[in-house]
């Protein structure tokens, strides 16, 4: 169990990496309040790895997030799976996605 820094708890489950078909990362928040260790399925696509992730970490249901790689500093393509992505123990930070605008008129 992880404490983020407020001090609540979140929940957190170890895992062996137990073979090729899954990995297990470290996850934060861009803001790097609550983080913990996540085993997921190598076959997962991006996208449904950072709606699962932000759930565990308790952030709002109603926001898209992207997944942002400590190691090439890029965010992963949503479209790709984590196994063609990232690396065991590699750092990810979970971030929202922003629309800002600029209709293009």
């Amino acid at each position: 169990m992880e404490q983020n820094l407020n001090g609540t708890s979140v929940a957190t489950e170890a895992h062996d990496e137990g073979g090729g078909d899954t990995l297990t990362v470290e996850v934060q928040t861009v803001t790097r309040s609550r983080r913990c260790t996540a085993t997921l399925h190598r076959d997962v696509h991006a996208d449904a790895a950072a709606a699962t992730l932000a759930a565990r970490l308790q952030l709002p249901a109603n926001t898209p997030y992207a997944l942002r790689s400590s190691r090439t500093a890029g965010f992963l393509d949503d479209a790709r799976t984590l196994g063609e992505q990232v690396t065991p123990g590699e750092r990810l930070t979970l971030t929202p996605k922003s629309h800002l605008g600029g209709g293009g008129d």
